[in-house]
């Protein structure tokens, strides 16, 4: 890998704008609805009369009412703006700033993967200084392009960090026309050799390999890897509950929200016309019932969702720590039984 140290300034130019938000009134006209008492109602209604005393309202004409008058008048409405204070064109400059750029070539698109996985996670602590017997048996992968090309990728990335600190600088509430010139650097380039390893093995015929650092513990990089069917065969039922939890969410939405609604607001009205309560109130809780019933529901979904999402990588885990336990002959046979037990029964 070309390792760059890189001491880098750079100036910058750009228009600083300050601004405010100010609130201000419009009127626009609403239509309200008086009943007959003078109340004012934000839709249509209609007044109930028996015998010709006003004996409430409704929304359902029929014998004995009389719509709402409605009326026309001006509400205030409160907006807001944007007020420029000032625009003045401004200037300013980053002092000498650091920037440690591993720089990693490759041929195509397939190596990416590898090479953006041995910047991000295969490098751990401080090199040293390079010795025959740490190479003994290791294959050194020779450098791919020129020290110019690999210089030209360094200084594109200092350049957009360079842009990206200017921007941090610029005064103001935002601004506009920023230009970062005078970019000036100068880097010292180190050969430095990472440690991977590069693990070949085959499953069902079919090979595979994989990547794994020597200076971090616990990360790996793969393409591809094989897959266990009973793994897969529990996956795919876990994702398919998942599917059936989340069809009878929606259903039971649908009924929660849309049809019990109007079911309470039929009963209200229902009982308004009987003079009983009880139809609308045997209806609230059975609304009352169906919503923790939902609840529920919604809850079971979120828990499957939890385990869908890390569900191969979990019960690859456990797989593994049963293998650790079985491997230990320093268990006894009832050691291993409670064990291996604590970890499937998770």
């Amino acid at each position: 890998i070309r390792c760059f140290d890189i001491e880098y300034s750079a100036d910058w130019s750009a228009t600083s704008i300050w601004e405010h938000k100010e609130e201000y009134t419009e009127y626009e006209p609403k239509t309200v609805y008086i009943d007959y008492y003078g109340k004012e109602h934000k839709s249509p209604g209609f007044d109930k009369f028996h015998n010709g005393t006003h004996i409430g309202t409704t929304t359902i004409a029929s014998s004995g009412t009389r719509p709402f008058k409605a009326q026309q008048k001006m509400v205030p409405i409160t907006k807001h703006k944007t007020v420029i204070d000032n625009i003045e064109q401004t200037y300013g400059s980053i002092g000498i700033e650091r920037a440690y750029e591993p720089i990693i070539t490759y041929n195509d698109d397939s190596e990416k993967g590898l090479c953006d996985w041995i910047l991000g996670s295969a490098i751990g602590g401080k090199p040293v200084q390079s010795q025959p017997t740490l190479m003994h048996g290791c294959e050194i992968k020779p450098l791919i392009y020129s020290d110019e090309h690999a210089c030209d990728i360094a200084m594109s990335n200092v350049s957009t960090l360079a842009t990206s600190q200017c921007r941090r600088e610029v005064p103001g509430d935002r601004y506009t026309d920023l230009s970062v010139y005078n970019l000036d650097t100068t880097y010292n380039m180190e050969i430095i050799l990472i440690s991977v390893y590069h693990i070949e093995y085959e499953h069902e015929g079919q090979k595979y390999e994989c990547f794994t650092s020597g200076s971090k513990s616990s990360t790996y990089f793969y393409n591809t890897m094989p897959e266990d069917d009973n793994i897969k065969n529990e996956n795919e039922a876990q994702k398919e509950k998942v599917r059936n939890q989340k069809s009878r969410k929606w259903k039971w939405f649908f009924l929660v929200y849309l049809l019990m609604p109007f079911a309470v607001f039929f009963f209200f009205m229902y009982s308004i016309a009987i003079y009983s309560a009880i139809p609308v109130l045997a209806t609230i809780i059975l609304e009352i019932i169906l919503l923790v019933k939902y609840s529920r529901i919604k809850k079971e979904l979120k828990e499957s969702l939890a385990v869908n999402e890390n569900y191969l990588t979990i019960l690859r885990n456990k797989r593994f720590g049963v293998a650790v336990i079985m491997r230990n002959s320093d268990l006894s046979e009832e050691d291993r039984r409670t064990a291996v037990y604590n970890i499937i029964g998770k």
